[in-house]
């Protein structure tokens, strides 16, 4: 979402807050010189480094696990939180806010969610002196902040651009990725999951089906363009090649593996002979396996955390693509390939769209969407 689409969704008034949350004090300074009340002329505005302390109240809008780094007060009332996943892989945390100035040196902070939707609502009280600005709560906790020149690109979420939305006619089933047989992008239908639909990346028209008999039809990736690689939810820790026809040519059973996982999602790198499975690790956090699914038994090369939770995968020549709804968010990951690391986090191009799935034509990229509101479900090409 652009800001400027930001600033349109959610420059709205604000409603009221708690009273838990007007009694914030803190150093809230009233005017008392003659009963009347007028705005401190300090300004909030930039971009701020956490440096020290800690304000719950600001903490407790991001997720556990997540440590904010950056506070961004933009002149025009918007702005952002900027955090950073600890000892994840997962790189930044990103979301929206817009601020409003109360008349005793106050600040009212509401957060957005990755769907345009209030997440969080607060009052604090604030305090700057030169390229310093300090938050409290009234409580005894206060957050430092020192001023930079930006966020460091580390630290940010990027946009994308949407280079063509088409309309398709059936909805995902949940747990699809997005697969290319180098002619049609491939995704799992929701009703009923044993058909296969097939769509022109170039004009969005639907191609003849396939149809799988059970189990294994969520169809994850493709390998040498003839076969299918699927998973299912009767037995998560395992992923099936099968071919068109739906008979099974290779089988990967994490279980054989030091660290089994349950397969959120998997992409194939063709040129590399690489299989890259996601998933839930049982005893720890997430992990994103490295296989060489030709080898008899099959050899796991590498086995990294990298504990979010990834719909889909997709390998694009280069990178790791990935759609992640940790905690909730709607966002997009470049992951670094040898480090088995996010390198870049991109915001989903539109609040209203929930992203199921992410696949790839060469170097190009395509999202599959459904809308929240109607249902409807979209083919989004895309460009970091």
């Amino acid at each position: 979402m652009s800001p400027t689409a930001f600033r349109s969704r959610v420059l709205r008034p604000f409603t009221s807050l708690p009273a838990v949350m007007i009694a914030a004090g803190g150093f809230l300074a009233c005017n008392e010189d003659d009963g009347s009340t007028s705005f401190d002329l300090a300004d909030p505005s930039g971009t701020w480094e956490h440096v020290a302390g800690e304000l719950p109240l600001l903490s407790e809008s991001l997720p556990a696990g997540v440590d904010l780094r950056y506070l961004v007060l933009a002149p025009d009332r918007t702005g952002g939180l900027h955090a950073q996943m600890i000892g994840t892989g997962g790189g930044p945390w990103c979301q929206d806010l817009i601020y409003s100035r109360t008349v005793d040196s106050g600040l009212v902070l509401q957060v957005y969610d990755d769907g345009g939707h209030v997440q969080r609502k607060m009052l604090v009280g604030f305090d700057r002196e030169a390229d310093t600005l300090r938050l409290g709560d009234g409580r005894g906790h206060a957050a430092i902040f020192a001023a930079r020149d930006a966020v460091p690109a580390e630290l940010d979420c990027f946009r994308l651009s949407v280079l063509s939305r088409r309309e398709l006619g059936n909805y995902p089933a949940s747990g699809t990725g997005l697969a290319y047989d180098g002619a049609l992008l491939i995704y799992t239908r929701e009703d009923p999951e044993t058909i296969l639909d097939r769509i022109d990346p170039e004009t969005g028209i639907a191609g003849t089906p396939l149809n799988l008999p059970f189990p294994f039809t969520l169809v994850q990736a493709t390998e040498d363009a003839t076969s299918l690689w699927t998973v299912c939810r009767c037995s998560p820790a395992v992923a099936v090649r099968r071919d068109a026809d739906g008979s099974e040519l290779d089988r990967i059973d994490t279980q054989t593996f030091a660290n089994p996982i349950n397969i959120r999602s998997l992409a194939h790198d063709e040129t590399g002979n690489v299989l890259w499975l996601h998933g839930l690790d049982a005893t720890g956090p997430s992990r994103l396996l490295r296989v060489d699914s030709d080898a008899e038994p099959d050899v796991l090369i590498r086995s990294v955390n990298l504990d979010l939770y990834l719909e889909a995968m997709t390998w694009n020549g280069d990178a790791l693509w990935a759609v992640d709804s940790t905690s909730g968010r709607q966002a997009v990951l470049e992951i670094d390939p040898v480090q088995a690391q996010v390198v870049r986090t991109y915001r989903s191009p539109d609040p209203d769209l929930s992203l199921r799935a992410i696949g790839a034509v060469g170097n190009r990229l395509f999202l599959l969407a459904r809308d929240r509101s109607s249902s409807a479900v979209f083919l989004l090409e895309i460009a970091p």
